[in-house]
This record gives C-alpha cells, structure tokens and sequence, in this order.
C-alpha cells in the first residue's frame, strides 16, 4: 500500500456571522502544537471525558437526537435506546460532564452550549473535515 500525502489545513476558523470567535493553529505533523505544557494538562483531561463519552455507538446516536430538537424528553431517547436502563447510562455521563441539561426528573434533556458545540464537532464536524481530507487526497 503507497503512501499519500495531504495538505494539512495551516488553521482552523469558527466563524459565526461573519465574525471570527476561534482561530485555532493547526501544526504539520513534526512541528511543535499550539499548547503549552502548562495549559496541556487540564485540556486533555476534559478531552478524554468527552472522547470516552463520544466513543459510544449508541450515545453517539443519542447525541444526534438531542440536538434536533430544544428540549427531548427520555421517552423519545428510547426510540434510539431502546432499553430504558441503556438511554440512562448513556445519558447520565453526558450531564455530568456538562454537555446535558437535565433539571429533574420529568424535565427533558437539552445540550448545553458546550454540549451543543461538542456534539456538532464529534459528528458533524468531525466527519465532514474527514471527507474534506479525504477529497484532498491525491
């Protein structure tokens, strides 16, 4: 199997109205990356949480359900769950980790804005900067 080669974005932009918010520097393999050892350490704890959370098949389809709608209740998460004790343990990491919002027990489950731009990024996100490599690709 060759190899082949891809060109490597030089950044990232989020964009929101025709206004930057983030820019993020993205490095050629080899080069030094954008954080500092220092600032390293907190980020990669959160990003494992939030890895361990997305590499679930079926909390990965739950989180697509949750952003179609402002508010789902858990009764509509069981149409992709299933089994009610499933839909719990699926859900019940992503409110810990913030990226629900559950306020009690009839209340329905909203991403929070942080849950909403990590869903986006995990599957949208992640999988149309794949197919944009991918097409890149020679």
């Amino acid at each position: 199997m060759g190899k082949w080669a891809c060109a490597v974005p030089t950044q990232l932009l989020l964009k929101r109205d025709g206004r930057t918010l983030v820019t993020i520097p993205v490095p050629s393999p080899g080069e030094e990356g954008s954080l500092g050892a220092a600032s390293a350490e907190p980020l990669l704890k959160e990003l494992v949480g939030i890895f361990s959370i997305a590499s679930n098949e079926r909390r990965l389809r739950l989180m697509v359900e949750l952003m179609k709608k402002p508010e789902t209740r858990f009764t509509d998460l069981l149409q992709v769950g299933v089994n009610p004790k499933l839909v719990q343990d699926c859900v019940g990491p992503m409110v810990e980790s913030g990226l629900l919002i559950h306020e009690g027990k009839r209340a329905g489950y909203s991403p929070s804005p942080k849950g909403a731009m990590v869903i986006t990024m995990v599957t949208r996100g992640l999988a149309e900067l794949i197919r944009a490599m991918e097409a890149d690709r020679p």
